[in-house]
C-alpha cells in the first residue's frame, strides 16, 4: 500500500470480504522461486512478466548495484529516512535457494530502547511451561509484548517483573508501538 502503512495492509488482508482496500494494494515481485536461472537471469524474467502483464497492481522491485560500502551506507540511510526497513543484498550469480543462505542477506539498522517488565505471558507449543512473551511498559507509558529474541535459558528464567530490559526494534506504528520488537538484554544495575 505504502511505506509506514503496515497496519492498513494487515487490516485489508484480514477482512473476510473483499472491499475497496484491495485497490490500494500493489504486489511487488522480488524473486522467482521456480526459475532455474541466476538472480540476474530472474531479474530479466521478472521485467518481462511485469511488461507482459502491464497490471497497475504488479510491479518488480527496482534492483540496483552499488560500487562500494560508502554508497551502500548512503542508500540504506536514504531508504530508512523514507520509512523503509532496510535493503536485501543478493549475489547476482546466485541460484534460488529456500530459507536462509549466504547469497541473500537483510541489511537493516535497528533502534533500541528500554522498558520495564510488567508481566510474564505463558508460552505455547515448544515453549509450553516457559516464557512466551513479556508484557513491558516504556517510560512514555506505551504497553506492548515482546515474544522474540529470548534464548531457551532466558525463557526458563525470564527477567523479573519490575526489571528493566533493552529491546531492539525497527520503527514504530502510528500508535507509537515499536515494530518487530525483540529482547536484547537485561539492563545491568547502575
Amino acid at each position: 500500500m505504502s511505506r509506514s502503512n503496515f497496519q492498513g495492509l494487515i487490516s485489508c488482508v484480514r477482512k473476510k470480504h473483499a472491499n475497496n482496500c484491495w485497490k490500494k494494494v500493489t504486489f511487488m515481485m522480488f524473486d522467482l522461486p521456480k526459475n532455474k536461472g541466476t538472480f540476474s537471469d530472474r531479474i530479466e524474467q521478472m521485467k518481462l512478466i511485469s511488461q507482459q502483464t502491464s497490471s497497475p497492481y504488479l510491479h518488480i522491485i527496482k534492483q540496483f548495484k552499488l560500487e562500494n560500502l560508502k554508497l551502500l551506507e548512503r542508500k540504506l540511510d536514504s531508504v530508512i529516512n523514507n520509512m523503509g526497513e532496510g535493503l536485501m543484498l543478493h549475489r547476482a550469480n546466485a541460484y534460488y535457494q529456500t530459507g536462509r543462505n549466504p547469497a541473500l542477506m537483510k541489511l537493516k539498522k535497528h533502534q533500541d530502547a528500554e522498558a520495564t517488565v510488567i508481566e510474564h505471558l505463558p508460552g505455547k507449543g515448544k515453549y509450553k511451561n516457559m516464557l512466551g512473551s513479556l508484557k513491558v511498559k516504556t517510560p512514555e507509558g506505551v504497553v506492548f509484548k515482546i515474544g522474540s529474541g529470548f534464548s531457551d535459558r532466558e525463557r526458563r528464567s525470564p527477567p523479573e517483573i519490575g526489571s528493566i530490559i533493552t529491546y531492539k526494534y525497527n520503527g514504530k506504528t502510528k500508535a507509537g508501538i515499536p515494530r518487530f520488537a525483540r529482547f536484547w538484554r537485561l539492563r545491568k544495575a547502575d
